[in-house]
Formats: structure tokens, sequence, C-alpha cells
């Protein structure tokens, strides 16, 4: 079971790219025959024939000048709700699983290797040896014996007090 709220219809167009290029489209999840799809315009009722795609994938294959094939993917889905993290979260409903194999899909083709490699946040923290071991010992030892010389004190004058 799947949800996908407030869904468009999909309708698929068919190309052919040429020789060397390939485009396929394909339905990958379509509305059962007791849904009905609205006019946005009037509130309209609007009647298909056959199933009502709501979620695709589109790939295109080519081959580069260098002779290698490449390919290129597109996941639609016609709800934005589709990935409610309600949806996604919990095991009630496929929309997670029909996610997570699509991206299997998307990642089973080599990437080319002449992207180059960008951090978007360096969270490293640049600490030598030295310095680690000086907060080691400072927190591992003399915090424990501050509190402790003040246990001391306290229970001292208490007991003399």
């Amino acid at each position: 079971n799947t949800i996908g709220n407030y869904c468009a219809p999909i309708e698929l167009l068919w190309g052919d790219g040429g020789e060397h290029n390939m485009k396929n489209c394909s339905s990958i999840l379509n509305a059962p025959s007791t849904s009905k799809a609205y006019s946005i315009d009037d509130g309209a009722e609007i009647t298909y024939k056959g199933d009502i795609s709501i979620a695709a994938i589109s790939s295109q294959s080519f081959i580069g000048e260098d002779n290698d094939q490449y390919y290129n993917y597109v996941m639609l889905v016609s709800s934005k709700k589709f990935a409610d993290p309600v949806y996604l979260n919990g095991n009630t409903y496929g929309n997670r699983d029909i996610l997570f194999e699509s991206f299997r899909v998307f990642g089973k083709e080599q990437m080319p290797v002449d992207l180059d490699f960008k951090v978007f946040d360096d969270n490293s923290i640049d600490v030598t040896i030295s310095e680690a071991m000086t907060w080691t010992v400072f927190f591992a030892g003399v915090i424990p014996v501050i509190i402790l010389a003040a246990g001391i004190i306290v229970y001292i004058r208490r007991k003399t007090g």
C-alpha cells in the first residue's frame, strides 16, 4: 500500500532520440481503477481511459564522444506528499520501498571519474596529539581532583563545625 494525497495524473510521452540515443519512460505506480481525477480549473471530473499513472521513471542512455555508454534518470511522482516523513518513517506504507528501489536502480550505473569531490560542510577538528593529551589529563584528572578536594574541605568543615 502506498499513499499519495492530491496526485495529478501523469501523461507519459514516448520519444526517440536518434540512432545512438535511447529514451524510455515507464510508469511505476498507477492509481486504482476507483480513483477519480478532477480539473483544477472548474473542479469537473475528468475521465481517463485505462490506468492513471501517478509515478514514473524516465531513463536515457547515450553514447558519448569517448564511445562510453552514459545514463540519465528522472523519477517523477505526482504528489509532494508522497515523500512525507509520516509515510516514509513507518513500515505501514510502501512509499519508502518504492523510493529506495528507484534509487538502487539509479545507483547501479558507474559515475564518470572526472567529477570533482566537493565538501559541503567540514566538521573536522584540528587537534594535535599533545593538545589531545592535555585536554584528556585536564578533563579526566584535574577536574575530578578539584571536585574531590572541594568535597573533602566541605566534609572537614562540617565535622569540625
